[in-house]
């Protein structure tokens, strides 16, 4: 009789919902998060996993529409994580990155366009939304010019309805 008592306490603790944690989240989410995010398109080779982050060298992010410039970087690292389905958190950390403009996109002057050709930045920060609250925290975020120029930004906000489908969109 307890022989049968502890299988059915087993057996209902399998049936029964677990509290879903936030997992890290796989290479294929985050680059699912990544392409499309605001109208770019996300061109990388095979993408590996390394020490906990999705490794992406040689990623491009290609934009279509005048003013919006291509971006290349050296190299791309994100990691992140899920709840469910949804995409709650995802660290990005970007090495060599460059933003070049279309050669026949008149929306910026031949200076700026210059300045952008010549600069490299390394870019580093974390986001993630909470459903429950409505709250999306920017933090860590390093913006590193190869003129030597740092900035440092961090944010929080806070929308009703938000969760990571809808904070990312491709997420």
């Amino acid at each position: 009789m307890l022989r049968h008592l502890s299988l059915a306490a087993v057996l209902v603790a399998l049936a029964a919902p677990a509290s879903a944690e936030p997992v890290a989240a796989d290479c294929p989410a985050l680059l699912a998060a990544v392409d499309g995010f605001d109208g770019y398109q996300l061109t990388v080779p095979p993408a590996g996993p390394q020490d906990g982050w999705c490794v992406l060298d040689g990623a491009a992010l290609r934009a279509e529409g005048p003013g919006r410039p291509d971006l290349t970087a050296d190299r791309l690292r994100l990691r992140g994580t899920v709840d469910g389905a949804d995409l709650v958190g995802i660290e990005v950390d970007l090495a060599g990155l460059r933003a070049a403009y279309k050669a026949n996109d008149r929306s910026v002057d031949d200076r700026t366009r210059g300045l952008f050709r010549l600069q490299s930045a390394d870019l580093r920060f974390a986001a993630g939304v909470d459903a429950a609250t409505g709250r999306v925290d920017l933090s860590g975020g390093v913006l590193r010019l190869s003129s030597g120029t740092e900035v440092t930004f961090a944010a929080t906000a806070k929308a009703g309805g938000l969760s990571g489908r809808r904070f990312w969109p491709g997420g």
